[in-house]
């Protein structure tokens, strides 16, 4: 099989409690539990999250080993006086976009601390983000957020997708068939954050160590039915055949549009030698429609 790689990332204290305890405020999750290492991973708006217990206590020593663990040496540790917890803040450049990282810190017990990290590539949010905390601290994140790890269907902006047993998650809103494609999305609530995680992605490919970007065009297409346009690109991934198993050229779609009240952007992608590539494979097929 070949080598896939993902293609892909301040209220008030009576608010905080009320959004927090607010199924509302989860309408654009999607949470999977990892048992193995026993961690969950949350994709939200743009955000990618993700909860893990380490064996740290939140002494000077402590927080240094949380620093070096998530790559952030020069983290900021501040206080935050609405949650009364202590936070890591940081800013890295990574393929020529910066990303804003903010990592909570809850104290468990002697010596162990619970970490929830957010990372984005756009401005950060910092309602969504108490929220969420808030929410784990008081056991109120929906359990309808979540979806088992193995799958035969997704929910894919409120409608059923049936896919079968081939295909698996490579992260929440990100599903990969073998030689079928692979697609991720993000729902926001209006088209402007939208359209800016469509094109923080699109700057990232471009930017990425290990891929070309070798064409751009905007394309018409259907999307889940509705007529849009999409920015179409042809990667090169920077690794020879033989590693890959296959081809190293990746056909990318970035469509942002308005489904089914959500504003969603989605990125779709299949190798040049995957089932039906001539035409789309067979997961790009269930929510794309090229014109004739």
């Amino acid at each position: 099989m070949k080598m896939r790689i993902g293609i892909l990332f301040i209220l008030s204290i009576s608010s905080l409690g009320l959004l927090g305890q607010s199924a509302e405020r989860f309408k654009n999750f999607h949470g999977l539990r990892d048992p193995r290492r026993q961690m969950q991973f949350f994709e939200a708006e743009g955000y990618d999250i993700f909860i893990e217990r380490v064996a740290y206590s939140l002494d000077e020593k402590g927080i240094s080993k949380i620093k070096k663990k998530y790559s952030i040496k020069e983290g900021q540790l501040k206080t935050d006086t609405l949650l009364n917890l202590k936070t890591l803040v940081a800013s890295k450049e990574t393929h020529g976009l910066k990303g804003l990282y903010s990592f909570y810190l809850i104290p468990a017990q002697e010596k162990v601390t619970i970490v929830i990290g957010f990372t984005r590539a756009q401005s950060r949010d910092s309602i969504l983000e108490r929220d969420f905390v808030k929410s784990y601290q008081t056991n109120q994140i929906p359990e309808s957020v979540y979806t088992k790890i193995e799958i035969d269907s997704i929910n894919f902006v409120g409608r059923t997708i049936q896919l079968g047993p081939i295909c698996h998650w490579m992260a929440p809103h990100n599903i990969q068939c073998p030689d079928r494609g692979q697609m991720n999305w993000a729902i926001f609530d209006n088209h402007k954050d939208a359209e800016a995680y469509r094109d923080s992605r699109l700057e990232m490919a471009r930017n990425g160590t290990l891929m070309n970007v070798k064409e751009e065009e905007w394309v018409s297409l259907k999307f889940e039915g509705q007529e849009t346009k999409a920015k179409r690109t042809k990667v090169k991934i920077q690794l020879p055949k033989l590693i890959m198993g296959g081809s190293n050229v990746l056909v990318v779609y970035y469509v942002t549009a308005h489904v089914r009240g959500k504003f969603v952007t989605c990125i779709l992608s299949h190798y040049t030698d995957d089932i039906g590539a001539y035409k789309l494979p067979p997961l790009l097929g269930e929510v794309l429609e090229l014109d004739q």
